[in-house]
């Protein structure tokens, strides 16, 4: 707590501060340290406990004091007039294209999403997969928010996908152009991050199981190999050779598959020994 000497001349509740130091003292020494929250309403969350007067009038009576945690205190402190004051310097903050975080200004943000989002859909655009497509006007007809904008969507496995943008991002994107985009099917910003997310999951599950079919192939279907064994192959690369080996005639195929398995086991056994 800060001496007489440090606090004098500063107001505190409408008292004078050291007049506020100095009852502050008389309770503490009077009825000791703030060991507890007797709040009714406290959520028993914090250790940190004070003495508190209860009505402002600051007077040597006991009665009038609680011991509270420090949220609870601060909740009873906050006035009308506190509140108000709090309110308005929220609403005195002008949040700008140029706010920043720290590190990135919104304006950078919304300029990163947009060119992961344009080289996401241009792949998949390009791969001819997930009915990608661009319209300057929504399913209704309507233009995108009066004219001006464009609509970008895609049709994952998890569920449709969209985006706006200005008509100078135009050709970004290089996908069908339509005339009118697909049905809207409600989803809303969060549906799309969720969306993605689940499409990240079942992209990694698929491309597991593509990788565990080439092991098969490679090593040849008579081979029985557990799973554990599956994936430290996979976990090693050593799954991958060469794709014209196993277009050749089947003779030299079938050659390549047994030295590829003898190199399997070799390496299967050295990783064992690894983690022995």
């Amino acid at each position: 707590m800060d001496t007489e000497d440090q606090i004098k001349g500063r107001i505190i509740h409408g008292l004078n501060a050291a007049a506020y130091a100095r009852i502050h003292y008389w309770v503490k020494g009077n009825y000791g340290k703030a060991v507890r929250c007797d709040s009714p309403t406290c959520s028993k969350k914090s250790q940190n406990f004070s003495w508190s007067n209860l009505n402002h009038k600051y007077l040597q009576d006991i009665a009038d004091w609680m011991q509270m945690c420090r949220s609870c205190h601060a909740k009873m402190d906050m006035t009308d007039k506190s509140r108000e004051a709090s309110r308005k310097r929220l609403t005195d903050i002008h949040i700008t294209e140029d706010t920043s975080d720290g590190y990135h200004t919104f304006k950078e943000l919304y300029e990163f999403r947009k060119l992961y989002n344009a080289a996401l859909f241009n792949t998949w655009a390009l791969d001819g997969i997930f009915n990608i497509h661009k319209s300057k006007k929504h399913f209704d007809g309507e233009d995108c928010f009066g004219g001006g904008w464009f609509i970008v969507m895609a049709t994952l496995p998890t569920g449709q996908i969209s985006n706006h943008y200005e008509l100078k991002d135009w050709d970004l994107f290089k996908c069908e152009e339509r005339e009118r985009a697909d049905e809207w099917d409600g989803h809303t910003a969060q549906d799309v991050a969720k969306r993605l997310l689940n499409y990240l999951k079942l992209k990694s599950k698929l491309q597991q199981a593509s990788i565990e079919s080439r092991v098969i192939e490679l090593i040849g279907e008579d081979e029985v190999l557990t799973q554990a064994e599956i994936n430290k192959i996979i976990e090693a690369n050593d799954y991958q050779i060469g794709e014209e080996d196993i277009r050749d005639e089947d003779g030299k195929r079938l050659k390549i598959r047994n030295e590829f398995r003898k190199e399997l086991r070799v390496k299967l056994q050295q990783l064992e020994e690894g983690n022995e």
